[in-house]
């Protein structure tokens, strides 16, 4: 075993440690004014020290026997003391009936349940009532309290949220930590927990309304971007509310120092076309992290890492909407794309497939199923380095040589496979290499891109990056 390894194994070792040891305190354990000193290490020659550890104080109360029964079965008892500080949010016997869990349910936890819900109660360090802050504290598991602090100290929302629990002595100093007792038993959260331990009640209703809690309790792990209450708005009607939801998760676990600028997949779905010939794809959210981490350019996470047992949550400060081909390109930072959109002539009916000629904006936002292969500005810088062309039809021309029009998007997996098979564009043919690295698309009798970044789901399509702009050749 490395030196890290056991390093982290005897911190982790000494801060289980300080939780069995602190369960003999309760709010009987205040010395009384006259009951004389608390015990003092012994100097006499040949006497051994007294000490006052969480070990010592946890051996003198028999409310904590449960606490200590899951210890046996955590098979933490053995360790008994330690020299790194621990702080203890101890639960008494009356915490454990409080949260529904007797002897026999005790005894019916397994070793590595009984830990993790021990770890779940143990912060590293010292730390009194008075250091305590409303916001979130790590513990020892490496999952998330969230700690009130007006009338008292809460934890996950105290006695007025299921799961939650209040301190109800604070202070009990040892010589290795600080034991604070608390009237429930925590229990390690979910995501779906943390999001109702955090208040956000509005979030936690849409959820529960649209039947996703039990999904959000799954095995996951997840990354939700969790919207504060003022973030959600007043009136949803319209709105297809189970897929807003979804939009705001992410498969995996993201850790904040992981979050890197760009698109990234949700779980929320588009569908596109109807029975057997039925397709769905899922959709993108985008990422800035110039400054902080903003997502779509409507939301900003303003608090970070929130850590469940099986994910993690980030609050946001808005509500996060998904995304059309249009929108993508805007929010993208596709600058000189959006500016050859504008400067465009319109989509004639006969391409358009309606009755009136489409502006280019329009027909991005509104038509479906699209498949744009998106040239990136040093595309265009590179293919334009006098700027765009005057001509709105030219523009007109590369553009549509750029969008696929079809009963469904065609994703990275689904780009053919046969080099010579011709797709047709808004105007053109297109070519694919698919055994290229990275796979490369090709306007029949111009020029080649590379496929730089693939599979940018929208409400009305997908979106493709290439690394350059697809004209014909002279």
């Amino acid at each position: 075993m490395n030196s890290l390894i056991l390093n982290r194994t005897l911190f982790l070792g000494l801060a289980f440690t300080g939780l069995v040891m602190a369960t003999g305190c309760s709010e009987e354990a205040d010395t009384p004014a006259d009951a004389g000193p608390v015990a003092t290490p012994e100097t006499d020659a040949g006497t051994a020290p007294t000490t006052n550890t969480l070990a010592d104080i946890a051996s003198a109360d028999p409310q904590f026997s449960l606490l200590l029964a899951a210890a046996v079965k955590a098979d933490l008892v053995g360790v008994l003391s330690g020299a790194e500080p621990v702080t203890v949010f101890a639960p008494t016997n009356d915490a454990f009936a409080a949260s529904g869990l007797d002897a026999a349910a005790v005894e019916a936890l397994t070793a590595e349940q009984a830990r993790g819900i021990l770890s779940y109660h143990a912060v590293p360090g010292t730390i009194a009532s008075t250091d305590l802050s409303a916001g979130i504290v790590t513990t020892v598991a490496q999952l998330s309290l969230v700690v009130g602090t007006e009338g008292g100290v809460t934890l996950n929302g105290g006695n007025a949220v299921t799961g939650g629990a209040n301190v109800v002595t604070a202070d009990v100093p040892a010589d290795n930590g600080m034991v604070h007792v608390i009237d429930r038993v925590l229990l390690p959260p979910t995501v779906a927990d943390l999001t109702r331990y955090a208040g956000l009640t509005e979030l936690g209703a849409a959820v529960a309304a649209a039947g996703l809690a039990d999904t959000l309790s799954g095995e996951g792990p997840f990354t939700v971007f969790a919207p504060t209450n003022d973030a959600f708005p007043d009136d949803v009607t319209g709105l297809d509310v189970t897929q807003i939801l979804t939009y705001h998760v992410l498969s995996g676990s993201v850790a904040s120092s992981d979050v890197t600028a760009g698109p990234v997949t949700t779980l929320a779905t588009q569908s596109f076309g109807e029975g057997d010939g039925a397709t769905s794809i899922n959709l993108s959210a985008l990422i800035d992290t110039s400054n902080g981490v903003r997502i779509n350019d409507t939301a900003n996470v303003v608090i970070a890492d929130v850590r469940a047992t099986n994910g993690i949550v980030h609050v946001i400060d808005g509500v996060l909407l998904p995304l059309n081909v249009a929108q993508v390109a805007v929010v993208g930072g596709f600058t000189q794309l959006v500016a050859a959109v504008g400067a465009s002539d319109p989509i004639p009916a006969q391409i358009a497939g309606g009755d009136q000629a489409v502006p280019v904006l329009d027909a991005l936002s509104t038509l479906s199923a699209l498949t744009v292969f998106a040239p990136s500005d040093d595309a265009f810088g590179a293919a334009f380095p006098d700027g765009l062309p005057a001509d709105g039809g030219a523009i007109l021309g590369v553009l549509a040589g750029h969008v696929l029009a079809g009963a469904a998007p065609v994703l990275a997996a689904g780009i053919p496979a046969d080099a010579t098979a011709q797709v047709p564009a808004l105007v053109g043919n297109l070519t694919f290499d698919s055994s290229a690295t990275p796979p490369t698309v090709s306007l029949v009798e111009g020029s080649t891109a590379n496929i730089v970044a693939t599979d940018i789901g929208a409400t009305n399509g997908v979106v493709h990056v290439i690394d350059a702009v697809l004209v014909s050749n002279p």
